[in-house]
């Protein structure tokens, strides 16, 4: 109940009519833009995450120091991470780019976890006889190993998707307004007083859901289709 309530009482709470006006919406970000942003940014970050996170498990598999430094992002704040990417890089500051390493910095720790324990399972010796008939050793490690934990890094990649897209606290620091996401964009109508925005707010919000569902539900199908 306590896991599913919230949930429940958002699309029971979803008004059609208020999600067709946030859609177009004259007094406050359009979703239309929103959801565009949101998209658009997790499908690069993503493309940073997902080569960061492998890269790590690759190297933390062996190395219980590497593994216990990659969790240091799950442990900042989210505003800690944009505030000190802020101070580190004052040159980027409104720069893109920023916002897209602060979300893979965020997303790449969750892939890997994931990846990790597949990547353990896995016996040496497939490394060593691919090694031994000429491979190098990434070779063998995309060619060989990636094609057997891929079950677990589409996990990974659903769990780094899910959090790029509800993520607000780097998102709010490094935030301009051309790149309102759908978090900022519940933001901005739970800020205005009055049942309008509030309803709008909740029809984002259970986009927002219903977006993050739809991607575990197609990377785990895409999952169980491979197994």
């Amino acid at each position: 109940l306590l896991l599913f309530a919230p949930l429940w009482g958002l699309f029971l709470r979803l008004d059609l009519g208020a999600l067709a006006a946030a859609w177009a919406s004259e007094d406050f970000t359009p979703l239309s833009v929103a959801l565009g942003n949101s998209l658009r940014f997790t499908l690069l970050a993503l493309a940073l995450a997902l080569p960061l996170g492998v890269a790590y498990a690759a190297a933390a598999r062996r190395s219980p120091l590497m593994d216990l430094l990659g969790l240091f992002p799950l442990m900042l704040s989210p505003v800690a991470v944009g505030l000190g990417y802020l101070l580190a890089y004052p040159n980027l500051r409104g720069s893109l780019l920023l916002l897209l390493v602060a979300y893979a910095l965020l997303a790449y720790p969750l892939l890997a976890r994931a990846l990790l324990p597949a990547l353990r399972s896995l016996s040496p010796s497939l490394l060593e006889a691919a090694r031994v008939l000429g491979a190098t050793p990434l070779r063998a490690f995309l060619r060989v190993e990636v094609p057997l934990v891929f079950p677990a890094l589409q996990s990974g990649l659903a769990l780094a998707l899910a959090a790029i897209l509800g993520e607000f606290g780097a998102t709010l620091v490094l935030w301009r307004p051309e790149w309102t996401t759908l978090t900022l964009a519940i933001y901005e109508r739970l800020g205005r007083p009055g049942e309008a925005p509030f309803r709008e707010a909740l029809a984002i919000a259970a986009l927002l859901a219903l977006l993050s569902g739809l991607a575990f539900y197609l990377l785990d199908r895409g999952r169980g289709r491979l197994g």
